[in-house]
């Protein structure tokens, strides 16, 4: 993830209830596969609407930046830069994980099947 790349993901963020109660968006270097910063549901809560405004749909959906920069932005994810575990070095590749925690009505992660896929966009200056 070079200096001036910026990745978004994209996600319902209002799954059924009944389907899950917490999920995360990760960002990972891929060589050692790790996590170095991420969200959580309950704080990108509505933060398509802004990109969305005039689509009822919105409110359904989440937006969060994974960035080296995020300034004073809401929604945004600064992936640290650092050797091994610390962080994601600028020549290193990354990617964004979304996990989905805990369907209440059997204790465990829901069905992937049952849920509708993520997405991530990735931006770049190259």
């Amino acid at each position: 993830m070079t200096r001036m790349s910026l990745l978004l993901s994209l996600v319902l963020t209002t799954p059924p209830a009944e389907k899950l109660r917490t999920q995360t968006a990760l960002s990972y270097g891929e060589a050692g596969w790790n996590g170095v910063a991420g969200i959580y549901s309950n704080e990108y809560a509505g933060s398509a609407e802004q990109y969305l405004p005039c689509n009822p749909l919105a409110k359904h959906l989440y937006i969060s930046k994974f960035t080296r920069n995020c300034g004073s932005e809401k929604n945004c994810v600064v992936v640290p830069t650092g050797l091994k575990a610390h962080g994601v070095e600028l020549d290193e590749p990354a990617f964004v994980a979304i996990r989905a925690y805990l369907e209440p009505a059997t204790r465990v992660g829901p069905a992937y099947t049952e849920l509708l896929y993520d997405g991530a966009i990735k931006f770049s200056s190259r």
